[in-house]
């Protein structure tokens, strides 16, 4: 179980670093990188587009998305404007950001779970995408099954906690 208390504290006393590592790592979000393998590349279309078309709507995000391992340059304001956006945010809401973000490597899909736009469950669906396609395809590794159930858990008393319906204890 996650302690929140602690996740508030670290995150209320670190909130500066907190901020510049998400902004950081947003350029760098799992929903960036898509495959050039066109059955998955279909699937992040269909599921993946939806979340950048909100944030674009929302928020005036246009990043833009590769096939390859390069970093494209014309996400670098989209840094900014996200950095902007975490100064925003209440304690309760920045820590279950980035408590969301690191277990689903996407501060985009943690961005719209937390603003209420993705329940926890389809945030980790979208954030292990490919992962459950090619389990799929070549089937399952249990190690790997055990750590996805963990973060959905994880993922889940996250959402739970931002509802309110579980202390900060």
């Amino acid at each position: 179980m996650i302690d929140f208390n602690a996740a508030e504290k670290y995150v209320s006393e670190n909130r500066d670093f907190i901020e510049t590592t998400l902004a950081e790592f947003v350029l760098t979000d799992t929903l960036l990188f898509w495959s050039d393998k066109a059955e998955i590349k279909n699937l992040q279309k269909e599921q993946w587009q939806p979340v950048l078309d909100w944030l674009a709507q929302q928020y005036d995000w246009h990043f833009c998305t590769t096939e390859d391992f390069c970093l494209p340059q014309e996400n670098e304001h989209n840094g900014e404007l996200f950095a902007g956006y975490l100064k925003t945010l209440s304690l309760k809401k920045i820590t279950a950001l980035y408590l969301a973000a690191t277990n689903m490597k996407s501060p985009l899909l943690a961005v719209a779970m937390i603003e209420n736009i993705l329940p926890a469950v389809k945030a980790f669906d979208l954030a292990f995408l490919e992962e459950l396609y090619q389990v799929k395809e070549w089937g399952e590794d249990a190690a790997a099954s055990n750590l996805r159930q963990k973060i959905l858990e994880d993922l889940q008393v996250i959402e739970e906690y931002l509802h309110g319906t579980l202390s900060a204890c």
